[in-house]
């Protein structure tokens, strides 16, 4: 499994890349899950967040995280939704809104996921921390 993740400070455009699948790989994208925010469309839902960015001070308020898997090999639904909340523990997200997307190759079933958290603390309204991820993320 490779995994990797960045920190993000346009959720319009994240939310864009999330949605649209490579047209030159013949992909289309998925919404799976949209968790933990107060729009069900994904593109408000990260455009608030970087409202809340804003009235924080924060930078790059949301994380993104994309998940491929070896070729030919497969995962159910529900393991995907497995490594997605191992990572959100790993990275200290737990509990944070989420949105997972699919990008999907009809032609050859491949199937890799993207992950995009918010890491505005809605209580406290800071940023969480995401120290060290890349070794997390190895982990």
């Amino acid at each position: 499994m490779i995994i990797k993740g960045n920190r993000h400070n346009n959720g319009a455009k994240l939310a864009r890349y999330m949605m649209t699948g490579n047209h030159e790989k013949d992909e289309r994208a998925e919404l799976y899950e949209l968790r933990g925010f107060a729009s069900d469309d994904i593109r408000d839902a990260f455009r608030d967040v970087e409202v809340m960015a804003e009235a924080t001070k924060a930078d790059n308020a949301l994380f993104h995280v994309q998940v491929r898997l070896p070729e030919h090999e497969r995962l159910t639904p529900q393991q995907w939704e497995h490594t997605a909340d191992r990572i959100e523990k790993r990275l200290g997200l737990d509990g944070q809104p989420r949105a997972i997307c699919f990008h999907v190759n009809d032609q050859t079933g491949e199937r890799h996921m993207h992950v995009g958290w918010s890491l505005i603390d809605e209580e406290e309204m800071k940023a969480k921390p995401v120290p060290f991820f890349k070794f997390r993320l190895k982990a």
